[in-house]
């Protein structure tokens, strides 16, 4: 995952809660999430992270089946 995500608490923070509404189960350890979204086939690689970036993201994990 961004190194940015790691770094920006209330980005972290804003997509780990965006991610729990959508799975409750996921985890909240930025590692084990990695792995739990790409189990979901997620590119957490792709969350960037201007305002766009994350919204365009979350539009992403939220369109996901």
């Amino acid at each position: 995952m961004s190194n940015d995500l790691v770094k920006s608490k209330a980005y972290r923070v804003r997509v780990i809660t965006t991610i729990k509404n959508k799975w409750p189960q996921a985890p909240t350890k930025i590692t084990e999430l990695e792995q739990f979204l790409r189990d979901k086939n997620i590119e957490v690689d792709a969350i960037g992270t201007s305002e766009a970036d994350v919204q365009a993201w979350i539009k992403t994990l939220e369109d996901c089946r």
